[in-house]
């Protein structure tokens, strides 16, 4: 049974040169990967709390029961049935996860939480860096190529002074800044038209989703689309080499899971295996670097704790975010859990997010990349020094 408070719960060869972008010497040997899950992963799919008492009851028609299959963690949490590379990594201590965390906001707007998540501030457009490029100037990212951007264009998470490489990936599905979430987040304060917009986008993402939309993300084994893990495995590519660079960011897309999600199968299984795939291509990429990597996967918010008319969920504010690599004190959760009772819940409807996403990842900078904490708290994260990082992340 989960506790209010379960904080820090128990416990290759290089591959050969890719035109295109020029590397030069990297100053370190620690590498470092940012997966941004653009979207709103459901934290409570992926990391399902099966022991919290109110779980079932809330979670509804989305809950996982005891014969899906969910892999058991520590202290009450599951982790999904298809991330099984990730739990090896969990067993072998290689993963750890942190529950009930979000971006320092509660805007339910994709295109103001990503940017708070990129650019390390408390504001949406606050910014016009990201948070990893800072980083990359504090760690003397003048050289050139220390950081590399996987994506179609430069995420805000890596602009700003310090070079950085680009590779456009030759397959990338994600969910653009649609006219339609601007018309739903236009009308979101209205009694009657938000309700009625958003049952309009519920039935048109069932309708996509049953005609079969979701076979279009490319590559697949075992059912389970691979398009987030090719990419990490092209970044692992990048990063083995001698002299690559060390810091890389991805994006996944595709988790706006509005409708027809699934519990141990469907449309969030296919996502979440792709992810748990992904971990491993770095791993197996990497090779002997990767006792020196962590990897960080993160979104811009959660979901509705109870399933939709469309037997899909919400935008929503709590979520889960996962801490990978061979460098990562993992084999436990790190949760201040607030529960899932109607009481609990944020605004009576989402997970609350207790843990402010910008001290886990002060936590990993300044542990592993050894950022100054002075350049945490002024730069790196602005305005922050009142914020703790997470610690005991690392391997010491």
């Amino acid at each position: 049974m989960l506790s209010r408070r379960c904080f820090l719960a128990t416990a290759a060869a290089a591959g050969a040169a890719i035109p295109g972008v020029t590397l030069a010497s990297a100053p370190s040997e620690r590498r470092f990967i940012f997966i941004l899950l653009r979207g709103a992963m459901d934290g409570l799919a992926a990391v399902p709390p099966i022991g919290d008492p109110d779980y079932a009851a809330t979670r509804g028609r989305l809950a996982f029961t005891p014969d899906m299959g969910a892999l058991p963690l520590h202290n009450g949490f599951a982790l999904h049935p298809a991330m099984t590379e990730a739990h090896a990594l969990y067993q072998s201590g290689e993963l750890l996860v942190a529950h009930a965390i979000a971006p320092p906001h509660r805007t339910r707007s994709h295109f103001d939480a990503q940017n708070i998540l990129e650019n390390g501030a408390t504001r949406a457009f606050a910014r016009d860096d990201g948070w990893l490029n800072r980083a990359l100037s504090a760690m003397g990212g003048d050289r050139a190529d220390l950081g590399l951007a996987i994506a179609e264009s430069e995420p805000l998470t890596m602009r700003g002074p310090a070079k950085v490489a680009g590779w456009a990936p030759r397959r990338v599905v994600l969910i653009p800044e649609t006219l339609s979430e601007r018309v739903s987040a236009m009308y979101s304060a209205d009694p009657v038209l938000a309700p009625a917009f958003a049952q309009g986008l519920n039935a048109h993402a069932l309708a996509s989703a049953n005609a079969g939309a979701d076979g279009r993300m490319g590559g697949a084994r075992g059912g389970r689309a691979l398009v987030l893990a090719e990419n990490a495995g092209l970044a692992a590519e990048f990063l083995a080499r001698p002299d690559g660079p060390r810091i890389a960011m991805l994006e996944g897309g595709q988790w706006d899971t509005h409708a027809a999600q699934g519990v141990a199968s469907g449309r969030m299984a296919r996502l979440l295996g792709d992810l748990s795939a992904a971990f491993e291509r770095i791993k197996t990429g990497l090779g002997p670097a990767w006792r020196q990597t962590v990897v960080v996967a993160a979104t811009e918010f959660g979901r509705t704790a109870r399933p939709n008319g469309a037997l899909g969920t919400d935008h929503g504010y709590g979520s889960a975010a996962f801490i990978a690599g061979g460098a990562v004190n993992g084999g436990k959760v790190v949760a201040d859990w607030p529960g899932m009772s109607q009481q609990a819940l944020f605004e009576g409807r989402d997970l609350m997010a207790t843990m402010d996403m910008r001290a886990l990842l002060k936590g990993v900078l300044g542990d592993h990349l050894r950022v100054s904490r002075q350049a945490l708290d002024a730069r790196v994260f602005p305005e922050s020094a009142a914020m703790r990082p997470i610690f005991d992340i690392i391997r010491h």
